[in-house]
């Protein structure tokens, strides 16, 4: 009997095209990109050019960073806990804003906050089942620091005002993040005309690759943040993180 797949939210099916770019760093090109010998440099361009088409792909600047990582949950969990740990821990904003249809990993990261004795407000949705850019508004404090807030709703397919948010929280200078990994591929996701602070998506939900550097996951997420500079984050990139770059700056080719 012929099956019919019907989770492309939760992840899809790597693209022929995508998987064609990825086979040469597998069997051919397997060096590492940091590595000083010819293996890593032959390797290095195609990195590069993999990285300006996600640039290019979401207008991010070249002052702004992408952060590749295993996974949306490690991309989420690392911009809410490491907000907290190296922005927000030391300073008088204690307060957090996140809504009830975030993705588990947005919720856990929150109530692990709140054991550290930050204050979370989940904004319930609607009737329509949307949180509006004048909930947050009327949510925010002179203690809130950030707002963590979904793109798009993978349950539902509702897609949330991001652009009025991120416009409510810079004229209170709070932060925003987003979880676009419902977002990235369907709609038009430019950072020049939505200017969030965080935002974090996934190639899994994109017919890109679904691998981990170091082994099995659900996905590779790229995190973008225009503040990533002031963090200190672990640099050295894998070789397996090359086709995996690759694999999603082909895909963004593709779309665009």
């Amino acid at each position: 009997m012929e099956r019919i797949y019907l989770d492309n939210n939760a992840t899809t099916i790597v693209d022929p095209a995508v998987r064609d770019a990825m086979e040469p760093f597998y069997c051919h090109m397997y060096g590492n990109p940091n590595s000083l010998h010819s293996f890593g440099i032959e390797v290095r361009p195609y990195l590069h050019q993999a990285m300006e088409q996600l640039y290019v792909g979401i207008g991010a600047s070249d002052e702004d960073d992408i952060i590749i990582n295993s996974c949306a949950t490690e991309g989420n969990n690392t911009v809410i806990l490491g907000f907290y740990f190296n922005l927000l821990k030391d300073t008088r904003k204690k307060h957090l804003i996140t809504t009830q249809l975030e993705h588990p990993c947005v919720r856990e990261s929150c109530r692990f906050l709140e054991q550290h004795g930050v204050k979370v407000t989940y904004l319930a949705p609607d009737r329509d089942g949307l949180v509006t850019a004048k909930m947050v508004k009327e949510a925010i404090t002179d203690q809130t620091a950030l707002v963590s807030v979904m793109w798009a709703n993978n349950e539902t397919g509702l897609i949330l005002p991001i652009k009025e948010i991120s416009e409510v929280c810079k004229v209170r200078g709070v932060y925003l993040h987003t979880d676009a990994v419902q977002a990235i591929g369907k709609l038009k996701v430019d950072l020049q005309e939505v200017p969030v602070d965080y935002l974090t998506f996934s190639a899994s939900c994109m017919v890109a690759s679904r691998w981990a550097a170091a082994g099995p996951a659900p996905s590779m997420c790229l995190g973008w943040s225009r503040w990533a500079r002031r963090w200190s984050w672990p640099t050295p990139i894998s070789p397996l993180r090359t086709p995996k770059s690759g694999a999603c700056g082909t895909n963004w080719r593709m779309r665009c």
